[in-house]
């Protein structure tokens, strides 16, 4: 799967739990499963600056969490279906 941003690749970074947060680098694009904490997630969004692919095996399945799937989290929003 590629990823890239205004036409410039971006380096895709498969991440699981348990693996330690301190190997993500700015202008990564992480790949982790749908069922990741959200603080997991918000870190992940902080130390890369992108947003964070849910899916599994480089296959984009539960969707993008951008900043403003995390402002809706935590203002307690729900989603009613899968994210999109």
């Amino acid at each position: 799967m590629a990823v890239t941003r205004q036409n410039e690749s971006l380096a895709l970074q498969q991440w699981q739990e348990g693996d330690s947060l301190e190997t993500l680098g700015q202008d990564k694009v992480v790949m982790t499963t749908p069922d990741i904490s959200m603080r997991e997630a918000l870190e992940i969004r902080y130390r890369t600056g992108q947003p964070v692919l849910l899916g599994t095996e480089r296959r984009l399945e539960g969707g993008v969490l951008s900043d403003n799937d995390f402002y809706h989290a935590l203002l307690g929003k729900h989603f009613s279906a899968k994210l999109a």
